[in-house]
This record gives structure tokens, sequence and C-alpha cells, in this order.
């Protein structure tokens, strides 16, 4: 099986060429920077492992609570400055403006698992080479065999929200400003050209890379292995291993059962940390109307 070409958009090779590019440049970015610290003797310090887990967590908030459960399903509400910071956060992990994620996304929710699905590894033929060929689009592949380009008609709310508009036009802008904040704080807190360095290194390129990876997870292994608490009409997974890294994405068979819900690991054992930060917002007042389901309905295999 195939994706179907009436729900496959058409793409340039030039648009293939420009993505496949920038998709090099994150690890092509990585090699050449460790080799850099390699030929200048740079240990890695603390304070870059400190800069990295301070970036990493930035990102997969504005992800997981930002770009997904806010702006993607409207799992609750807040007001526009707790939106900005969201969109800035998941703009700064470069996976694309917030109104494309969200479009492809959308479009994953409508055909999960069937042909038109963005980023299924269940579209292709049987055997061992269906298999690698499946994983391999799930997880990157497909980034190439989308249109970036709108009208991106999955996302019509976020088309008319001006501040969501001014934000993606400023996409690139907050892409470089997650590589210039490491490497500036790098800098000023051991006031050496080594500490600027270290800063890009581990909390911008390494940093970004990894952040990439890991989200591509829950496209791919968390439709490939993992548990299944509910009965949906998917493939999908619950992974704990993806759900740790991700700050709660991992339990993606959770929410696929309650796409709606803000909360995505419904028991105590399964750690979400993106629902606890959501949580600290409902607590200081800054996040309302947010969408749970019943105790009735977190009921194993009740969907």
């Amino acid at each position: 099986m195939s994706i179907s070409s009436s729900t496959a958009p058409e793409v340039s090779t030039l648009q293939k060429t420009v993505v496949t590019i920038v998709i090099a440049m994150s690890p092509l970015g990585v090699i050449a920077a460790i080799v850099v610290m390699l030929l200048q003797k740079l240990n890695v310090q603390p304070l870059d492992i400190g800069l990295f887990l301070g970036m990493y967590i930035l990102n997969f908030i504005g992800i997981t609570v930002g770009y997904h459960r806010l702006f993607s399903h409207r799992a609750f509400h807040t007001g526009p400055f707790i939106r900005a910071f969201l969109a800035i956060a998941g703009c700064m992990a470069a996976q694309g403006p917030v109104t494309s994620w969200v479009h492809h996304h959308r479009c994953h929710h409508i055909y999960s698992d069937q042909d038109g699905d963005t980023h299924s590894p269940h579209l292709h033929q049987g055997g061992f080479w269906g298999f690698i060929q499946g994983f391999w689009h799930s997880h990157i592949a497909w980034i190439v065999n989308v249109d970036w380009q709108p009208p991106y008609k999955y996302a019509p709310d976020l088309i008319k929200d001006k501040l969501i508009r001014r934000i993606d036009n400023l996409y690139v802008f907050w892409v470089l400003l997650s590589l210039l904040i490491p490497g500036f704080l790098g800098g000023v807190l051991t006031g050496s050209v080594s500490g600027v360095l270290g800063g890009l290194i581990w909390g911008g390129a390494f940093r970004i890379f990894l952040v990439r990876q890991i989200t591509f997870c829950v496209n791919s292994v968390c439709h490939l292995w993992g548990n299944e608490l509910f009965t949906t009409s998917d493939m999908s997974k619950n992974n704990p291993i993806v759900a740790i890294l991700t700050l709660g994405e991992g339990w993606h068979n959770n929410h696929h059962a309650f796409p709606n819900s803000a909360r995505f690991g419904h028991y105590w054992w399964q750690l979400d940390l993106g629902w606890l930060f959501i949580l600290l917002l409902q607590r200081l007042g800054l996040a309302w109307n947010v969408k749970l389901p019943s105790s009735d309905q977190l009921q194993p295999r009740s969907i």
C-alpha cells in the first residue's frame, strides 16, 4: 500500500532539494561542531550540559504544550503572552512554523495510518524491506515529500490568528535566536570564547539535532513499538521511553484515543511533564477550559 495520489501533495523538485539540504545541515553541523571541539581540545563542561538541558526542555514545552496540545488540538485556553511564549519556544525547535506544523499534524489525525497520512510507517509493502521503508518514511523522509507552502487547509484558525502569523513570519529569527542564546550565555558565564563555542555546539546545534530526532520518534517508534491501552482505529502505541524523552508525547495511544485531552499520561505511572506544566499554568490562573476525559471514558480498551 502506498500514499494515495489524491491526498499526497505535488512537491516541486526545488522544494525537495531545499528541504533535503536543510535536514542534512543539522547532523553535519553537529559533526563539524564536535570536530572543532576535538581539534581545540575543548572538554564538555557542566555549563554546556546545563545549557543543553535548558534549551531542550524549553523546546519540548514549546512542542508538546504549545504546538501540539494548545495549537493543534485546542486542549486548553490561555492568554496572548503564554500563547506567544509557547509558539516561540516551539519555533526554536526548528521543526517549522506553528501553522505548517499544526496543518500536517491535523492531517495525520484525519488519515491516521491510512492513505493520506503524512507520516505513517504502515503505508508500504510488507516484508522486511517494506518495514524499513515505512520506518524511514515516518521518521524523516516524509518531510521531503510534503508541501510546506500555504495554503494550510487544516489550520484555518491559525491563518486568521494575527499573533501566530507574526510569529510564523519571524520563524528563521527564532531559530537563529535559539542558537545565539546558549552561545551568549556560555560566553558571559565563562568569559571565554570556548564558552561561546560550547554553548553554540551543545545548547545549539546538538540540541536541535537531538530534539528533532526524538520528536520524529513519536511518528515512527510510537506507531510501531509499545502497548495499546485503548482500542483506536490506527496503530498508535504508548512508548514509555519516548514519553520520558518528550515530556509526555510518547503516550501516543492515549493521545489518539483522546486527541483533545490536555493530559496524555492518564495514570499515575505515566509521567507527563507537559501536563504538569499545563497544571501549573492552571493553578496560576494562566490556563483555563482545560479539556480532560471523564473517569468513565478512561477504561482501558474503551474507545
